[in-house]
């Protein structure tokens, strides 16, 4: 077998789905449907599938790493473009959500509001991740200090928020190969965050493309622009990778948005987008990405990925795939296996090798492997997601009835 063969993640990924919804029998993992959230499951399930493409992306990276010792892209052309898929989609995701929350509710994307509320979705599971990796960090350098006192804390303390202004490697160890440079993405979209609430006033219409050609141009602008400086490079390279995710990623979501809201009076537009054979064109469009382009986070993979999302964000679920329960789990769990899964991956991996050297092993070992970090992933996510992120982002709201009953009394004092 070959170690590019897309069977394992063709298969790893239901095998995750499954596994996460038989875990679900135990901590509930979807949340009662609500009529307005019925329209959007497919997202849900999506984002579930994002978040394993990401780790079987990184699987191939790493059986190379363990052989080399050098972590670079996968030769193969379907592993090397998993990653980069997922995260375009994932942009296309936020595109969408908020600047549907924009459309619909101006005042939802006030600083006030959205700023915490992104905060607390964000960083406690990121801050799970950045202890984890501390401390395999810590074991890989045998407990022994590397650098002065100074270098450290100044080399740690940017990884408190993302990694701003740059993320270094702590006490001498090579973070990517552990993080599996996952961070850089985060760092994208807290800056679509914090420019949001400027973008209200662009919401009407032609106006968004205003955003987008002001994207470009910043984003040509930092292309010409070089420095040697490395923190600087650091936040000139966090700049580009921002402006042209609003050119292409995020922009092609907030279409979306748009045409979710036009749909009940384009009929004919929404039933080709939901249909089922549009789905099989949009699957044959993914697979021409995954197995003949060529590098990643390209003007290419957008335009062959925005008809493929828009229409999930109609509401097309693929057959029912998307919508299923096992995938909606997993995307219920996706942003906890995206930030968790690269450490899991390293620990699991470096224990085996001191035993089972993996430059030894055959293909199909080494995918049984993955198979089961995959399973310690989801498990290891489920419970991330439940005692972590769930308390801190679904925070507990009086019901609405005892709010009205509340407000009534004060109105009759």
């Amino acid at each position: 077998m070959n170690i590019g063969n897309p069977m394992l993640a063709l298969a790893g990924v239901p095998l995750m789905a499954l596994f996460c919804w038989y875990l679900s029998r135990w901590l509930p993992l979807l949340r009662t449907e609500s009529r307005e959230h019925a329209g959007t499951l497919p997202l849900d399930g999506l984002r579930g599938i994002l978040a394993a493409s990401v780790l079987f992306h990184h699987s191939y990276i790493t059986y190379v790493f363990r052989q080399t010792g050098v972590w670079s892209e996968p030769a193969s052309n379907f592993y090397g473009q998993l990653g980069p898929t997922a995260v375009t989609f994932f942009f296309f995701i936020s595109g969408f959500l908020f600047w549907s929350k924009m459309l619909k509710d101006p005042d939802s994307l006030r600083v006030r509001r959205l700023w915490p509320n992104r905060l607390r979705r964000i960083m406690p599971a990121y801050w799970v991740a950045v202890i984890v990796a501390f401390t395999i960090m810590a074991f890989v350098s045998g407990f022994h200090r590397m650098q002065p006192v100074r270098t450290l804390i100044t080399h740690a303390a940017p990884w408190i928020f993302v990694g701003f202004p740059v993320q270094l490697n702590i006490n001498a160890v090579a973070q990517q190969p552990i993080t599996a440079g996952v961070h850089w993405t985060l760092r994208v979209e807290l800056l679509f965050y914090l420019v949001l609430p400027a973008l209200v006033w662009f919401r009407r219409g032609f106006r968004p493309l205003l955003i987008v050609a002001a994207a470009l141009l910043a984003n040509l602008a930092l292309y010409q622009w070089t420095t040697r400086n490395g923190v600087l490079l650091s936040v000139q390279d966090n700049l580009e990778r921002f402006t042209n995710a609003v050119a292409g990623s995020f922009s092609i979501g907030a279409l979306a948005a748009y045409l979710r809201i036009a749909a009940p009076r384009l009929p004919r537009v929404a039933a080709v987008l939901q249909s089922p054979i549009t789905a099989a064109l949009g699957v044959v469009l993914v697979m021409v990405q995954l197995f003949w382009i060529k590098g990643g986070y390209t003007w290419t993979e957008v335009v062959l990925l925005a008809p493929v999302f828009w229409m999930v964000a109609l509401g097309n679920s693929f057959g029912g795939v998307l919508s299923s329960r096992p995938m909606r789990c997993l995307g219920e769990i996706s942003y906890s296996v995206y930030v968790l899964h690269g450490l899991i991956l390293f620990a699991v991996t470096a224990a085996v090798n001191r035993y089972a050297p993996i430059a030894e092993m055959s293909v199909m070992h080494y995918w049984l492997l993955i198979l089961a970090i995959s399973l310690i992933v989801v498990a290891v996510s489920t419970l991330n997601y439940w005692y972590v992120e769930r308390p801190c982002f679904h925070r507990r709201r009086k019901p609405a009835a005892n709010a009205e009953r509340h407000n009534a009394l004060r109105g009759a004092a």
